[in-house]
């Protein structure tokens, strides 16, 4: 009896975190052979609203899309299949500028939002990118302004938002656009024990406004590019932990907000992150670019006055500067440099007042201490620099 009770409760707790669970199908036959056969000119994209698994054999050369509530609790898992655009990009049938994965929410005609929930990706390598999109591809997307230049914007992202998204033992190779982006409201994303490799245009992880509870755990960051590794951009109360970054000679983490871009109005502060028991692996670098950045704008681009006209207190139409505060930043390695030199904050008195006193424990190591620290034990990462480290300078 007490055996049968338990198993009705676990039940009704599945329920209540993963509504739609129980009434998603696995996909077809014909589905999953439609999923698997080459793209074409004609037929390029797959809509996916069902369970898929793959095969380690497996290569999809098709975009993906999830989109809208009927997607909501479904699993996607390649069993280290592989999704590849690359060879798309090659015979020109895909640019650069399209999205691998896309998970994205859908306007209806009474102005409401289709959001999909609850959704799982895990064991793929992608060759590729992700984008996870609710009112906007990005900040500057005409719905997310509409809404910005009113009070209540930053509630309304995050309801036409996807969320609880796990994305799980993935490995993104990028191939120029951003390996995942994080798109303006979306919220409570997990991406956990997976390598980000390859080369970017601009970022490896971009964190956009009004977006918040994500949590990037025990990952590896090694992909390339020209900007500092993870942008949060004006997103608050995300858990950055337990994850080595390399390739930093352009900056580690850095937290700021984009006043103005694009005349949208920013409503979120980058505040109240963790950043927690990282590994940031420096060897023959030297230059000035911090590890972890908080702060790094305060207003210094060109567009921040062109949200002005909304006058909205509290916002980026009226303070252009970050003013991010009470960042957690504590029990972070540094591989051969020192904390001190390596963490910044902006120029403003306010920006070292406000995030100081939660900023400690970070120190200085010869060799990485996986899985110890001074606060007690982590999940520890397959350290793979020697496969996939070797050709950047640090």
């Amino acid at each position: 009896m007490i055996k049968q009770a338990a198993t009705h409760l676990l039940f009704i707790l599945l329920l209540a975190i993963s509504p739609f669970a129980f009434s998603i199908d696995v996909c077809s036959a014909d589905k999953k052979a439609e999923a698997l056969a080459q793209a074409t000119l004609q037929n390029k994209t797959i809509d996916l609203a069902c369970h898929l698994t793959l095969s380690d054999t497996d290569v999809m050369t098709k975009k993906v899309i999830i989109q809208g509530e009927v997607a909501s609790g479904m699993v996607f898992d390649c069993q280290n299949g592989i999704i590849d655009m690359a060879s798309g990009i090659d015979t020109g049938l895909f640019t650069h500028a399209e999205n691998t994965i896309s998970i994205q929410s859908v306007k209806l005609a009474d102005n409401t939002w289709s959001v999909p929930s609850n959704i799982t990706i895990e064991n793929c390598h992608i060759k590729g990118n992700i984008r996870i999109i609710g009112m906007g591809k990005n900040g500057e997307a005409r719905e997310v302004n509409l809404s910005s230049q009113t009070s209540g914007h930053t509630q309304r992202a995050n309801n036409a938002a996807p969320n609880n998204i796990l994305l799980n033992s993935l490995s993104i190779e990028s191939i120029v656009r951003t390996p995942l982006y994080i798109a303006p409201g979306v919220h409570h994303v997990t991406l956990q024990d997976s390598n980000i490799l390859g080369t970017s245009s601009s970022v490896a992880l971009y964190l956009d406004a009004e977006s918040n509870h994500n949590h990037i755990l025990n990952n590896q960051f090694h992909a390339s590019g020209p900007r500092e590794v993870m942008a949060i951009d004006g997103s608050a109360m995300n858990t950055i932990r337990g994850n080595l970054f390399s390739a930093i000679n352009n900056g580690g983490i850095y937290l700021y907000r984009n006043c103005g871009q694009g005349g949208t109005v920013r409503h979120q502060t980058p505040s109240h992150n963790i950043i927690e028991h990282n590994y940031f692996y420096y060897d023959q670098y030297t230059g000035i670019h911090p590890a972890i950045y908080v702060s790094a704008r305060n207003g210094n681009r060109q567009y921040c006055e062109d949200d002005s006209a909304a006058n909205l207190p509290n916002t980026s139409s009226t303070d252009n500067n970050d003013n991010a505060e009470s960042n957690l930043i504590r029990y972070n390695q540094f591989l051969n440099r020192e904390p001190m030199l390596y963490t910044r904050f902006g120029l403003r008195f306010e920006d070292a007042y406000l995030n100081i006193p939660t900023t400690y424990g970070n120190y200085r190591v010869s060799q990485f201490h996986f899985g110890s620290t001074l606060a007690g034990t982590l999940l520890q990462p397959k350290d793979t620099r020697g496969q996939t480290c070797q050709r950047n300078v640090y």
